[in-house]
C-alpha cells in the first residue's frame, strides 16, 4: 500500500522542450498534456511501471533517467519519503519470523518453507545462486564493458559517460541494438502497429481454441454491478457448447491503478461439488490515447501470453475441490510452468 501511496503522489511535469528529443512521437504523445501537439511539451509524468520503463529505454535526457530511477527504486524508502517507509514493516517481518521459528524449533524461517519446495534446504539455494553469479558474471561485465564503449563514442568521449549508471543502461542498450539490427531494417516500434490490443486479443483467443478446444465469447448476460468500472470486458469460457467458467479483462491504464500485468481470481474459483465456476480476472494497463487503436510492443506482447497462461491455470482446473483449483495450493516454484510454457509460442 505505501508503494502504491508513493506511486500516486508522485507527479513530475518536464518543461524541457529538448528532454524528449529522442523519444518517439507515439510514447511523447501519452505523455504530452496537449495530446494535439506531443512534440513541444510539457509532459507529465508518473511513476508506473510502464512509464518508469518507457523514461528508461527511450529518453536521451540524463537528469530526468536519473530522477526517475532514484523516485522508482526509492518509493516507501526513508531516502525520499519518510513519513511512508516501509523499513518498520520489514524489519517487524523479520522479526517475527524469527520468533515463529525458533517457538517451531528450527534455525531460520528458510528452514520452515523450504522443505515443500524444490530446492529443500538452503545450501541447495546457495549453490545454484553461486553457479548462476558464476556463469554469468564475466558475460555480465564484457557486456557492460562493450555498451561503456559505445556510450562513450556516440556522446563524443564524454566524460559523462566514463562509467555508466545505473540509469544509463537501458537507454544505452536499446540505442545499441537499433545500430546493430537497423540493416535488418528491424524497428520495434513499427512493429507494434501490427499488433493492436483488439487484434492480439481476438488472435489470442482463435490461437487457444485451436490448441485446447475451448472458446471465449463476449458475456452478454453478466451483472454490470460486478464490474469495477465501465472498461472491463467480460467473457465466457466454454468447452463444447458449456461454460466452464469467466474471464474478465481489464485492460486499460487508469491513475491510481495497479501498473504492472497480473492475474488472479474474481472471488470465486472451481468448486464442482457445488457447481461454482471459476472466475478469474486479467489487469494489464495498457496505456490508452482516445481516438488512436491501443498498440503493444514485444514486451507487452509476451507479458500477455505469459498471463493468459495463468488464466488458463484457472478456468481450465479439473479438480473438483475448491482448495485443489486453479493455482490454489501449487507449490511456488512451480506456479510459473504452465506461463511460461505458452509464453514459448511466440519465440
Amino acid at each position: 500500500q505505501k508503494v502504491l501511496y508513493a506511486n500516486k503522489t508522485f507527479s513530475h511535469l518536464e518543461l524541457d522542450p529538448f528532454a524528449f528529443d529522442d523519444v518517439p512521437y507515439h510514447i511523447k504523445q501519452q505523455f504530452a498534456v496537449d495530446k494535439a501537439k506531443p512534440d513541444s511539451g510539457p509532459w507529465k509524468i508518473d511513476l508506473s511501471d510502464r512509464t518508469f520503463h518507457t523514461i528508461m529505454s527511450y529518453c536521451g535526457n540524463r537528469p530526468l533517467r536519473k530522477l526517475m530511477f532514484e523516485s522508482y527504486y526509492g518509493r516507501a524508502s526513508p531516502t525520499v519519503d519518510r513519513l511512508n517507509r516501509n523499513v518498520e514493516n520489514i524489519v517487524e517481518i523479520v522479526r517475527r519470523r524469527k520468533t515463529i521459528a525458533k517457538y517451531l524449533g528450527y534455525s531460520s524461517f528458510a528452514d520452515i518453507i523450504l522443505p515443500s519446495k524444490m530446492a529443500r534446504t538452503k545450501e541447495t539455494v546457495q549453490d545454484f545462486i553461486e553457479t548462476i553469479r558464476s556463469k554469468l558474471k564475466p558475460i555480465h561485465d564484457e557486456n557492460i564493458r562493450q555498451l561503456t564503449s559505445y556510450a562513450q563514442e556516440k556522446a563524443k568521449k564524454s566524460k559523462e559517460y566514463e562509467q555508466l549508471q545505473s540509469w544509463d543502461i537501458a537507454y544505452w542498450r536499446q540505442r545499441q541494438c537499433q545500430d546493430l539490427y537497423s540493416s535488418l531494417k528491424i524497428d520495434s516500434l513499427h512493429i507494434s502497429r501490427h499488433f493492436s490490443y483488439d487484434h492480439v486479443l481476438q488472435g489470442l483467443f482463435n490461437f487457444v481454441e485451436f490448441l485446447l478446444g475451448v472458446k471465449f465469447q463476449p458475456e452478454n448476460n453478466f451483472d454490470e454491478q460486478n464490474k469495477w468500472h465501465n472498461d472491463v470486458q467480460v467473457y465466457k469460457c466454454t468447452e463444447n457448447g458449456a461454460t466452464i467458467g469467466h474471464l474478465l479483462i481489464d485492460a486499460f491504464a487508469r491513475p491510481n491503478q495497479k501498473s504492472e500485468v497480473c492475474v488472479g481470481l474474481a472471488g470465486r474459483d472451481l468448486c464442482q461439488r457445488h457447481n461454482i465456476l471459476p472466475v478469474a480476472y486479467l489487469n494489464m494497463s495498457l496505456p490508452r490515447i482516445e481516438g488512436t487503436p491501443t498498440l503493444m510492443n514485444l514486451s507487452q506482447l509476451k507479458e500477455m501470453f505469459f498471463a493468459f497462461g495463468r488464466v488458463l491455470q484457472v478456468l481450465l482446473t479439473r479438480s473438483q475441490n475448491h482448495e485443489l483449483s486453479g493455482i490454489r495450493n501449487v507449490e511456488t516454484d512451480a506456479l510459473d510452468i504452465v506461463p511460461n510454457f505458452f509464453l514459448q509460442w511466440l519465440r
